[in-house]
């Protein structure tokens, strides 16, 4: 992006806020909001210990979805597919470690056919969106090594190929003997993932992520599963809200909020005698508020006379 965009790409009255975010938060991660739009689904889950199940000739059986997908194919198994996906948010500085063959399974975890490096502490790692592929293969349970099966025939004599013979043990056998190993004959089925970054399907500048779609709580961004000490999510998650309107009401003292409702949030009063203490608030009396319709939401605080001063704030939580 930065080879044409710059690393300082916005303009306009928020343009020093909105660069600030570029050493940390990559273009993709505002400017890729969703994937798989425009109608064309993607495919999210790949089993192939499914394969196999042919029609009574013998001839290749597929099923689709209303789309015309295909969710079960004799040849590779089982899909599933999504549209319009919200993308996971992952650190990463450029490096990246992958599974391979020489590397032991554990079938009682998802298997990571690769991880992306960096954290909240690496500078060079930026928050990226990415897409979470999830999958089931063969893998010799003996040696505890994923499978290479044999696939494709090389030719008419090849008949230990999956796509001809239909057999897992022939396929894996000539599979690892293709690359130099030795299938045991024990077949399992792991359960795997693999993530992948999403840079393109970059929407149009009015459809990118607004502030607070990340810095509300309930928002886009987990901060405190990226890492940030527990202090410091709690702020960048709650730092964009809304204006609330405050004002006298009762005698011979209250306080009135006012602002407006959106039904996808609930809203949360909250109170709190000491505003410098960040553990200190607690949810006020009637402080929930849950709209169906958009409009403006009110919470009173009849204060009694002798009630010292108090400080307020409404949480926004995404339903």
């Amino acid at each position: 992006c930065e080879r044409c965009h710059t690393d300082a790409p916005h303009t306009g009255d928020s343009a020093e806020r909105l660069n600030g975010h570029t050493a940390r938060v990559a273009c993709q991660t505002c400017h890729v909001p969703r994937f798989a739009r425009g109608g064309k689904a993607t495919k999210m889950s790949w089993d192939w210990s499914t394969a196999g199940d042919r029609n009574p000739d013998g001839s290749t059986r597929t099923v689709k979805n209303a789309a015309g997908e295909d969710i079960y194919n004799s040849m590779k198994g089982t899909f599933t597919w999504e549209e319009n996906v919200v993308p996971e948010y992952q650190w990463f500085n450029g490096d990246v470690l992958y599974h391979t063959l020489d590397d032991a399974v554990d079938p009682n975890q998802p298997i990571m056919i690769n991880q992306l490096h960096g954290s909240e502490t690496d500078v060079k790692a930026r928050i990226v969106p990415v897409k979470r592929f999830t999958g089931v293969q063969p893998y010799d349970v003996a040696n505890n090594v994923l499978g290479v099966p044999n696939l494709f025939p090389n030719d008419a004599a090849d008949t230990d190929a999956y796509w001809k013979a239909y057999d897992w043990d022939l396929a894996l056998t000539t599979g690892m003997q293709t690359v130099g190993r030795e299938y045991s004959g024990e077949l399992g089925w792991a359960s795997t993932e693999m993530v992948w970054i999403q840079n393109h399907m970059v929407a149009p500048k009015e459809m990118a992520l607004r502030c607070a779609d990340c810095h509300t709580p309930g928002g886009r961004l987990d901060f405190l599963a990226l890492g940030y000490p527990a202090e410091r999510a709690a702020m960048l998650q709650s730092m964009m809200g809304f204006a609330i309107e405050v004002q006298l009401a009762g005698q011979p003292a209250g306080i009135e909020l006012m602002w407006p409702g959106d039904p996808s949030y609930t809203y949360q009063v909250q109170v709190s005698a000491d505003v410098s203490d960040s553990v200190n608030w607690a949810d006020a009396t009637n402080g929930t508020l849950a709209p169906d319709t958009a409009g403006d939401l009110s919470w009173t605080d009849d204060l009694p006379a002798t009630q010292a001063a108090r400080f307020y704030r409404v949480l926004r939580n995404a339903r």
